[in-house]
């Protein structure tokens, strides 16, 4: 009779959530929801409408937003002093939405193949270590952060 390996891959999707939800309060009271009004949001055709609906063509004259050689609409967070449509007082409109796009749902701890871990250094909590017990137990888990 054999055991059955640990599912790594379920352990470690499951502490990423854990630990993006550790952030929370943070990410309101203290971050201001960073992630939201800087960078870029690269999304889906579908993603794309969720988010911004109605202004695509509107953000596409002003130059927000713009599609990629792969097609992907890429969304330029704080051009013109413009944060993400769905961001109001510092509360994503769309948290609850299962249709929200893979970047919101992921950041800022993102699972990538062949057992690596890359944690956003744009991340205001990751930059202030918020996240250490969780990247140890990532390593016991086998896992290589970047």
């Amino acid at each position: 009779m054999t055991s059955n390996p640990i599912n790594t891959k379920g352990s470690a999707e499951k502490l990423a959530t854990k630990a993006r939800n550790s952030i929370s309060k943070y990410c309101y009271s203290e971050c201001k929801s960073f992630c939201c009004r800087k960078g870029y949001l690269v999304l889906s055709e579908k993603e794309a409408d969720i988010v911004i609906g109605k202004e695509i063509s509107n953000l596409k004259r002003e130059s927000i937003l713009t599609i990629t050689k792969d097609e992907k609409y890429m969304l330029n967070l704080g051009a013109k002093d413009k944060a993400c449509p769905q961001l109001k007082e510092f509360k994503c409109e769309i948290h609850k939405d299962i249709n929200r796009p893979n970047a919101c749902i992921e950041f800022p701890i993102f699972l990538w193949k062949n057992k690596k871990i890359h944690v956003s250094d744009r991340c205001p909590a990751s930059r202030e270590g918020l996240f250490y017990k969780y990247l140890a137990e990532f390593k016991s888990l086998g896992y290589d952060i970047r």
